[in-house]
């Protein structure tokens, strides 16, 4: 599904990644983990079109998307999360849905028109998807954090993505939003055969849903493997767990 050969980055001459080698299947639920400037954030940059590497290739689905905008990338089915929710506030979660369904079938002209009836059926299938489908008529700003998420997450969807890349998607929140949010990946995984990609500081989140997990150390793939062999490996510990 995707696939990085030899990826790097460079800032004025600072390295943020170098010769990043990465491929994730179809499917899959791969976490990339680091140490704070390892490096995660690019990547994900990267992949999803805000950067362009400095060298390297990046291939999505059969396709070189190396050079590809953003938005080209969503029409593929690549669509990102960040990890500051992006929604807007005071819409209600019904209408933040209903905005992204109509950006991805290109009827925004009709945004602030008279859409009362327009993709509500589609609305609500995408909010009962992510589980917040009786808190439609809420004003976003005042949802939880770990709802406001799933809220994003409903966004995220509209555009019928095949893989999703997420960027700390648990950051800041409660133990039992995490354990929601942990659960609504994972059924998304599973139902609907998204392939997610994802960074992530909570390394008991990373352990619960990974299937395989990528470490960055200093701009480059320290290790990659099942979460078991993740937490045997002694350079990972010395490098970012600790060796403690």
């Amino acid at each position: 599904m995707l696939r990085l050969g030899s990826v790097s980055k460079t800032f004025s001459g600072f390295a943020a990644l170098t010769d990043v080698d990465l491929a994730v299947e179809p499917g899959e639920i791969r976490a990339i983990i680091g140490a704070n400037g390892a490096g995660k954030s690019t990547l994900l940059n990267v992949v999803s079109g805000l950067l362009r590497p400095s060298a390297g290739t990046v291939s999505y689905d059969g396709h070189d998307v190396t050079a590809r905008d953003p938005s080209e990338l969503v029409l593929l089915g690549l669509s990102r999360s960040f990890q500051i929710t992006s929604v807007f506030n005071d819409f209600t979660a019904f209408q933040n849905v209903r905005i992204a369904l109509l950006a991805y079938h290109r009827r925004t002209r009709q945004l602030f028109g008279s859409v009362e009836r327009l993709l509500r059926a589609e609305t609500l299938e995408l909010l009962e998807a992510v589980g917040i489908a009786d808190r439609a008529g809420r004003q976003a700003g005042e949802l939880a954090a770990g709802d406001r998420k799933r809220l994003e997450f409903a966004m995220t969807l509209a555009a019928r993505p095949k893989m999703l890349l997420l960027d700390e998607p648990t950051a800041g929140m409660a133990p039992n939003e995490r354990e929601i949010v942990v659960a609504l990946l994972a059924s998304l995984n599973r139902d609907k055969r998204v392939t997610i990609l994802f960074t992530e500081h909570d390394l008991d989140m990373v352990n619960s849903l990974a299937h395989r997990i990528s470490v960055l150390h200093q701009g480059r793939v320290l290790a990659e493997g099942h979460p078991d062999e993740i937490r045997r490996n002694e350079q990972v510990r010395a490098a970012y767990v600790g060796a403690a």
